[in-house]
């Protein structure tokens, strides 16, 4: 029996390999069973506490960590085994693609995971979601892209011309869509700087309109009168830009003219009238009233209230109601508003010289 042990295989006695085996299948059972425990306790914990993040802790430990441990495994049964140095390259290349393949994973998984939970807290910011989307995707080519050359790296071979081919043909695609790539850029400084949002109204330039959505290239608007404008985000993030919805109070002016002949206590009297009509809407904050000039045919008055509301109706819904209570105390107090009017001389109403 002792014989039997001895014999060499491949330079090796077999109890090397019977001993191999041995560790290889205590080592698989303490991993599955070690597996079991904890993706059993990350569940209870994720009862108690969030659980989609101990459903992400679960998927790394499947997909990442558990086969670099088996790989160890692996590498610890062989050690009694004296293999050629081929063999060992083999086995060295095996574990630089594994640890590669399960860093990718891990950082790919982290983000995918932030992105995801992100959109179930805040699942009203539909641009900034799509937006981390694509930007995930564009981080997985490069992340994936950067480990295969670092495995062909590790593997002996010579990645110098791979590295100037693909700086050659990046440099030929940013010239070649250098017009797309501003666009994206601008995408993203849109989603990072956030100057407006799906919704709001903003005008830039001779265009205005209400933000539908925000594209990768393009964001659309839809203007007042109802047509679609489809604007480039290079446009938009070299604009400036009003946003009329991140307005916290807007502010309306305006002018009243009272004729000549309006008696001195009653234009004393306007700016407490105006104001006593401004204060019965709460939404509404008097700023002032003032005679403010004379003018050719009339008395003016500048007249300005803030309003404590960013929607655009309500702001216009304010204004009217102002006007109305103007008009209403006005004619409760006899007072009427100036409007232009002309003198006009005829000869026979003209002065007479005196000869």
């Amino acid at each position: 029996m002792e014989k039997v042990f001895t014999v060499q295989y491949l330079g090796n006695p077999i109890y090397k390999y019977l001993i191999a085996i041995a560790v290889a299948l205590v080592g698989v059972i303490f991993l599955l069973v070690g597996k079991r425990w904890t993706a059993k306790r990350l569940r209870s914990i994720g009862k108690k506490a969030d659980a989609p993040f101990f459903t992400f802790l679960s998927t790394i430990l499947v997909t990442t960590t558990l086969p670099v441990f088996y790989y160890l495994v692996f590498i610890i049964a062989l050690t009694p085994i004296d293999m050629p140095q081929s063999w060992r390259d083999i086995v060295n290349a095996i574990g630089s693609i594994l640890l590669t393949v399960a860093i990718i994973r891990f950082v790919t998984a982290t983000i995918v995971f932030g992105v995801q939970n992100y959109a179930r807290k805040h699942p009203e910011n539909t641009a900034q979601i799509q937006g981390l989307k694509s930007l995930t995707s564009i981080v997985k080519i490069v992340a994936w892209t950067l480990g295969i050359v670092g495995v062909m790296k590790s593997l002996g071979y010579d990645i110098n011309g791979i590295l100037t081919g693909l700086g050659i043909t990046g440099i030929a695609v940013a010239l070649a869509s250098q017009k797309i790539l501003g666009d994206l850029f601008g995408y993203f400084s849109i989603l990072l700087d956030k100057p407006f949002e799906p919704g709001d109204f903003i005008v830039f330039g001779e265009y205005s309109g209400t933000i539908e959505k925000i594209g990768l290239r393009t964001t659309r608007l839809r203007s007042l009168t109802g047509e679609q404008l489809v604007i480039a985000n290079s446009l938009l993030t070299e604009s400036s830009i009003r946003n009329y919805k991140r307005m916290v109070q807007r502010r309306a002016l305006f002018q009243l003219s009272l004729p000549f002949d309006t008696p001195l206590e009653t234009l004393k009297a306007i700016p407490g009238i105006v104001q006593e009509i401004v204060d019965r809407n709460p939404d509404l904050e008097f700023s002032r009233a003032h005679l403010s000039s004379i003018g050719t045919h009339s008395f003016i008055y500048d007249i300005v209230y803030w309003v404590d509301k960013r929607d655009y109706m309500a702001y216009m819904d304010a204004q009217q109601a102002i006007n109305f209570g103007i008009i209403e105390a006005f004619r409760d107090k006899g007072i009427v508003f100036a409007f232009p009017t002309q003198k006009v001389i005829t000869p026979s109403s003209a002065p007479k010289s005196i000869t």
